[in-house]
């Protein structure tokens, strides 16, 4: 496998409350050099290529803190560009995103920020 692109994330969990437990919503992210990234999991470019994941694999983050890293599938293509050979995408070097302790109100939207490297790899 061959790494297309590595990228550099700085990301929200957007769990919502819900009776007692959190339960996730998805992410919000800022991202370089991808366009956006978001439930699904899915990124997309400017170029116009997506693609969406299936997660394969994970591992504990560093801390107890962090989210675990993550290995994904890709499961479909969108467009035309440089994630068109993609394969695999792993989610790297995480720090923080976890939440912990009990939900104040059922419904309510929190946050738990982390940052983290996504690899692109393709087989070739």
């Amino acid at each position: 496998m061959s790494a297309i692109s590595p990228d550099w994330a700085r990301h929200d969990q957007g769990p919502r409350q819900s009776a007692a437990l959190f339960q996730f919503c998805g992410p919000r992210a800022e991202m370089r050099p991808c366009r956006s990234h978001y439930a699904g999991p899915n990124w997309e470019l400017a170029d116009g290529s997506a693609v969406t994941g299936k997660a394969a694999g994970n591992a504990p983050g560093a801390t107890a803190a962090d989210i675990p890293w993550l290995k994904l599938d890709v499961t479909s293509h969108r467009g035309s560009g440089a994630l068109t050979p993609v394969t695999t995408v792993q989610r790297i070097n995480t720090h923080g995103g976890k939440l912990d302790g009990a939900c104040d109100k059922a419904g309510e939207f929190r946050s738990a920020p982390y940052s983290a490297d996504y690899v692109f790899l393709n087989k070739g």
